[in-house]
């Protein structure tokens, strides 16, 4: 139905994606890197940009709840949590114990309500035990998997990996930490590498967001505060790095809505829509979003 291409330009200090330490007697730790006809190229990963955005949107969305336009989104917005090393959650609090929903009313809404019976039959096995059975049916009730992605469910937006072509490696060398004492520890030195950057660039294709939806309110959120705060990506941030600063000016949108085309410039849309889409800056693609914007 739409799609818009979003190209993210920011203005980037040093970086560190890391991609595990090397093993031996200096401990070294590299930035991710893949292999290109150009030679070795620095990279971010696309789920460590996937991340920290859907970090920034679940904690945005859940600071203004009531701006959603829907109860059931905000029931499932307020309970979405994303737990170290665990999938995403939407019946348990970050202590394990069990959010206000009662198992039996909430397998009764959907035994009683038709489409969600639909999407039951569909997706879940014919025996679920227990609320965490029903995770994939709450993703599809979540604004936020709806559009980030969630337990079965394909997110709304595609992220690309970012090659930092032409990038400057460095490495510093930093002094370890003695976890028992919690204190520098002069014995311990360890070397990191470091990514230069004159630029990083985060494409995003953003398809089905309908303006004014739950979904698009959240990734309105998301984009304003990207654009006035900026974006952490990385570790050693404490240090430093990591920190995204937008460029306004060199940030675009390339917005398509193929429910108003047909013929000729539905597919030569379909084919190129970076060339047939409505061109705008992420201010008025945030007014679109919005619904502020026709």
């Amino acid at each position: 139905r739409t799609r818009a291409l979003v190209r993210l330009v920011f203005k980037a200090g040093p970086l560190r994606v890391g991609s595990g330490a090397e093993r031996g007697e200096a401990a070294h730790l590299p930035v991710a890197k893949v292999e290109t006809p150009k030679g070795s190229v620095p990279m971010i990963f696309e789920s460590s940009i996937r991340g920290v955005l859907r970090r920034v949107s679940e904690w945005l969305v859940k600071a203004s709840l009531e701006a959603l336009p829907d109860e059931v989104d905000r029931e499932f917005a307020s309970s979405h949590i994303e737990p170290e090393e665990r999938p995403v959650e939407h019946f348990h609090r970050e202590d394990g114990t069990v959010r206000p929903f009662d198992p039996r009313e909430f397998e009764k809404a959907v035994k009683e309500d038709e489409r969600l019976k639909r999407l039951r039959d569909r997706i879940l096995p014919a025996r679920v035990t227990g609320l965490r059975g029903y995770e994939p049916l709450a993703a599809l009730l979540c604004p936020i998997c709806r559009l980030w992605g969630g337990l079965g469910l394909r997110g709304k937006v595609v992220i690309a990996d970012v090659l930092l072509d032409g990038a400057v490696v460095g490495v510093r060398t930093h002094v370890g930490i003695s976890r028992r004492a919690g204190v520098r520890e002069e014995g311990i030195l360890y070397t990191a590498e470091y990514v230069y950057p004159e630029k990083v660039v985060i494409d995003l294709v953003v398809e089905n967001v309908v303006p004014g939806s739950s979904e698009a309110l959240i990734l309105a959120s998301t984009l304003e505060g990207v654009k006035e705060l900026g974006l952490e990506v990385g570790g050693f941030k404490s240090r430093g790095a990591g920190m995204l600063v937008l460029d306004r000016e060199k940030s675009s949108v390339r917005y398509v809505d193929y429910e108003r085309l047909s013929g000729d410039d539905l597919l030569a849309a379909l084919a190129k829509p970076e060339e047939r889409g409505s061109r705008m800056s992420i201010a008025e693609f945030v007014d679109l979003l919005r619904g502020e914007l026709s």
